[in-house]
């Protein structure tokens, strides 16, 4: 599936870009706490994980799940569950975590640009901020595109149809 290989090449910048987040927790500087929500902890995300983390979970299991498809019966029944991790807004049920890779991705892109824009930020964090939410807008673009393909998949005939 060619999305997917996108999807995952967008996700993989978007770690690169921002494997140099660090904690930082408790700290008083605003700069400092937004990069906070992004590595570690966001109020409504899994666990009051951060986004990022959020993100690379929901996307693991997505990528899981797309590679179980075998007749159109399980393709159909694994789109959805890469679609609830995801966009858990498309479809309730299923093993993602429900909060999906779209809304961490776009508070990832939010915050570190709130993070770059906040008084302390150093010039690393405004630096980085910028390779970190464009990746993370590509990773929601390419999730858009696996919403499309699921939608296409769910509304297949066949598994010769569904398969490209």
């Amino acid at each position: 599936m060619r999305a997917s290989l996108r999807f995952s090449l967008s996700l993989t910048c978007f770690l690169v870009a921002a494997s140099g987040i660090q904690p930082t927790a408790g700290q008083d500087n605003p700069a400092h706490n937004h990069v906070g929500h992004v590595a570690d902890a966001w109020r409504d995300t899994p666990d009051g994980q951060g986004l990022l983390p959020t993100a690379v979970a929901e996307a693991r299991i997505a990528a899981q799940h797309a590679g179980l498809a075998a007749d159109l019966a399980s393709m159909q029944r694994h789109t959805g569950h890469v679609l609830h991790a995801v966009d858990p807004s498309a479809i309730e049920q299923g093993p993602g975590l429900g909060y999906g890779v779209t809304q961490a991705a776009e508070g990832t892109a939010k915050h570190i640009e709130a993070a770059a824009n906040s008084n302390g930020a150093s010039q690393a964090v405004k630096t980085h901020a910028t390779h970190v939410a464009t990746s993370a807008r590509n990773t929601v673009a390419r999730a858009q595109e696996i919403v499309a393909l699921a939608e296409r998949i769910a509304a297949a005939a066949s598994a010769s149809e569904a398969a490209p």
